[in-house]
This record gives structure tokens, sequence and C-alpha cells, in this order.
């Protein structure tokens, strides 16, 4: 069963994504009416069936948010091409979780590559301080890292980053041409995207291989 925090984590994220995109300074929606007696709500439907990691909606409503960058960038810069954009390097960017780890090694990465990208957006946020999608990429994949956490076995041994290496971080994407500023945060964006879903492909093949070799272990 899935345990109290997966399930309070994917209602925060199914009812952030009902919520049309937040424009600066105005003002919030109502909350939506609670749903009648007897009826299914839209977050019951969409809640997955399985509690495989790789088939939490997180994953998707990140990559979701994520992926509007591309149309600000489209509007902002007609001339430029999106896959221009990975010629602007991150230094040292998150590693992804290869074949040859161990499931335990693949979230420890994934967690660890999330919390780079979170202090990361703060670039994105600076440069973009009208955009609602670095924000809102951020919520996600905190929800998400918070998911990936729960189902690590030694969680106090996920990697942290000190004060100093989050302003190195920071300091390295930091240029006085706006509009390299500018491609550098879409770059975040971009890599971000391909880092989810990378992860989660990754994880799903290893979530695979787990449940054959578990099933094998019962014959």
């Amino acid at each position: 069963m899935p345990s109290t925090l997966n399930t309070y984590l994917l209602s925060c994220a199914l009812l952030m994504a009902a919520l049309p995109p937040r424009v600066p300074g105005a003002p919030l929606a109502d909350a939506p009416a609670e749903t009648p007696a007897g009826e299914t709500s839209g977050e019951e439907a969409e809640r997955p069936q399985t509690d495989l990691l790789s088939g939490s909606p997180l994953w998707s409503l990140a990559v979701a948010v994520v992926e509007r960058h591309d149309k600000e960038f489209e509007n902002e810069f007609p001339a430029q091409q999106v896959d221009h954009l990975d010629e602007y390097k991150i230094q040292s960017p998150p590693a992804g979780c290869r074949h040859n780890l161990s499931k335990e090694s693949c979230l420890q990465r994934l967690v660890f590559g999330l919390v780079k990208y979170t202090v990361l957006l703060r670039h994105a946020e600076a440069v973009y301080p009208s955009s609602s999608v670095p924000s809102e990429t951020k919520f996600y994949i905190s929800l998400l890292s918070s998911l990936i956490r729960e189902k690590l076995k030694h969680p106090e041994q996920v990697e942290v980053l000190s004060s100093i290496q989050e302003q190195q971080m920071l300091g390295e994407l930091e240029n006085h041409d706006t509009f390299h500023k500018k491609m550098t945060a879409h770059s975040v964006l971009q890599k971000l995207k391909y880092f989810l879903i990378d992860g989660k492909h990754a994880l799903a093949r290893k979530e695979r291989a787990n449940s054959r070799t578990a099933n094998y272990m019962l014959l």
C-alpha cells in the first residue's frame, strides 16, 4: 500500500496540476469545492495503481512544467534553436543513474541530482522573475525528491551541499552578457528535463528487473 507521505505528495501534485498557471500579481483562484459523498474524485481516478516509484505521476508533472520553457524560449528567441542550448555547459552537471548501479545507488544519485538542480534553478528564477516555470519546477522536483527519499534504505547517506558549494555552482553560471545568462537559464531547464526523463526510464528498468527476480524467487 502507498505510504502516507506518498499519498500526500501525489495529492499535492495532482491538485497543483489541475490549477491554471499562476500569473505573477494575479489573485489566487477560489479553492475547488469538496467532492460530494459517494462520487469519485479526479484525483482518485488518476492515482496510479502501482506503488512503483517510476509509476508516480510526479515525473510527468515535473517534465510537463519544464517543457513550457521550450515555448517561452521560442517566443523570446525565434531565430535560435532549442537544440543549441546544449552549447551552454554546466560545470559538474548532476550525474544520472547508470545501468551498472544498484537501485539504492541510483536513488541516491537521483535525489542528489534534484538537490543540485534546485540550486541551479535559482539562476533561472533570477534571470526570469516573471516566469512561473522555474518556481513551479522547483515545487515538483521537491515533491519528487521527498518521494524518492522515502524509498531509500539509507537516506542519511544522500550527499548534501554546503552554502559555499551552492554559491560556487551559481557563480559558475554568472556572466556579464545578458544573452548568455538567458541562454544558460534555458539550458538548465533543458538539462533538467532530460535528467528527469532518463532518470525515470533507468529506474523503471531497475524496478522491472527487481520484479522479475522476486517472481523467480517465488517459483
